[in-house]
């Protein structure tokens, strides 16, 4: 797979190279990057018989009939949007000593015919393409691939790309639901984050967390803006369209489609228009879009948050993880479902099930006020001996009352913040 070459032509040489820099920095298995801050020198760059733009990022100030008469790439116009404070793209790198960065996000207009596949990018005139210059860089990153994909570009897999990064799959699971399994999820993301670690979640329950949770509406595109390709809408709808109608592309739409997660630093897709989407992933779907997320090296970690029981698709995300995650309620009935779960285990792996068990890590949530230490340690006792695996107590996480964000997870007075923080950094 060859690289992208992306030519920008901005008067602001600050922005411009830092932006620049970001990419390389960041971005650099994806694009080949050329800057220019005069008019004549670029158009020379693009007329050069050698020369191959695939892509070509001009300030909206810069255009006029020369810019029409190119016969070379996607043009995209950067607006002037609303400006940082300091002038400077926002990404991840924003602020130094800052936790895995969330690149800022800026109000953009919906998509609109014949763009309705490319989320807040709008149209000036008769093919002309705007996006908001100062909306983050990885945000531009993500409409600038959105872009390229939608005007039928050549194919270009980012599953055959490696940005240095070797993905390792997690996934949350419960023999009942209620228990917790959505917060420790969205908690280990979270801390995965604070770890400096590239994270994607990945809601595979109905619960739609994300648009409570993340600053996404339902059915949203990336920055909450309604509308996405594939005539779904919706991130992960996008996503399995992708596994379903195009799998050469499947790769760059889990570069493109992947949102910050404001004020966690971690990454998500919208949620499915339709929740039944989620029912079309198919064991082998799993399969593929695992191997695509180990392969791509876009991301340290993903962590797939499941519906509770033991389906084919739950089978599969168990078999393929590198760390799994079983949530069981403490108390009588939490320990026979976790039993019964132990047991279709047993069943369904039979031998394979000894190595299953040493990639899990058992947590145990216990009610507020139950968490006492002797209850603590004969409970990891009971459990850990049962699984021959990793056991965690918690205490109880219904005190987040729907709080999701990262000061709520991390700093909750009966320690289940806590708790969390020491699972990621163990595993």
């Amino acid at each position: 797979m060859s690289k992208l070459n992306l030519a920008i032509l901005d008067g602001d040489v600050r922005y411009m190279e830092n932006f620049a820099g970001y990419i390389t920095a960041y971005y650099r298995h994806r694009f080949n990057v050329f800057t220019f801050s005069n008019r004549g020198i670029f158009e020379n760059f693009i007329r050069q018989k050698d020369s191959r733009a695939d892509i070509l990022l001009v300030a909206a100030e810069e255009r006029g009939e020369w810019l029409a008469k190119l016969e070379s790439g996607i043009v995209i116009l950067l607006s002037g949007g609303t400006a940082q404070a300091d002038g400077v793209c926002c990404g991840r790198g924003a602020k130094p000593g800052a936790p895995a960065a969330v690149p800022a996000l800026a109000a953009r207009p919906e998509a609109s015919a014949p763009d309705a596949g490319i989320p807040y990018a709008t149209r000036s005139g008769p093919g002309e393409i705007i996006i908001d210059r100062y909306s983050g860089a990885d945000s531009l990153v993500s409409q600038i691939l959105k872009i390229y994909s939608a005007h039928g570009k050549a194919a270009f897999d980012a599953g055959i790309a490696h940005a240095g990064r070797e993905g390792k799959i997690g996934c949350v699971i419960s023999a009942e639901g209620g228990c917790g399994r959505t917060s420790v999820a969205v908690s280990l993301c979270s801390h995965f984050a604070r770890l400096k670690l590239r994270t994607l979640y990945i809601n595979l329950d109905f619960s739609g967390v994300e648009t409570f949770a993340f600053g996404c509406g339902l059915g949203c595109g990336p920055g909450g803006v309604l509308g996405g390709a594939g005539g779904a809408g919706g991130g992960l709808s996008e996503i399995v369209y992708a596994m379903k109608a195009r799998p050469d592309r499947l790769g760059v739409k889990l570069e493109a489609l992947g949102m910050p997660a404001q004020a966690h630093g971690f990454y998500y897709f919208a949620p499915p228009a339709y929740p039944m989407d989620i029912d079309e992933i198919q064991p082998p779907d799993v399969e593929f879009l695992v191997a695509r997320l180990r392969g791509a090296g876009l991301y340290d970690r993903a962590v797939f948050d499941t519906h509770s029981g033991l389906s084919s698709r739950n089978k599969t995300l168990i078999e393929l993880s590198d760390d799994v995650f079983i949530i069981a309620g403490d108390g009588g009935a939490g320990r026979e479902k976790l039993l019964l779960l132990k047991g279709l285990l047993d069943r369904l792996f039979g031998e394979q099930a000894p190595d299953i068990y040493k990639r899990c890590h058992i947590i145990v949530n216990c009610p507020r006020g139950a968490a006492d230490g002797a209850r603590l340690h004969e409970a990891a006792a009971e459990y850990g001996g049962l699984f021959s695996a990793k056991v965690s107590v918690l205490p109880y996480c219904a005190g987040i009352c729907g709080d999701y964000g990262y000061e709520a997870l991390a700093g909750i007075s009966n320690g289940f913040g806590a708790a969390v923080a020491e699972i990621a950094h163990r595993v």
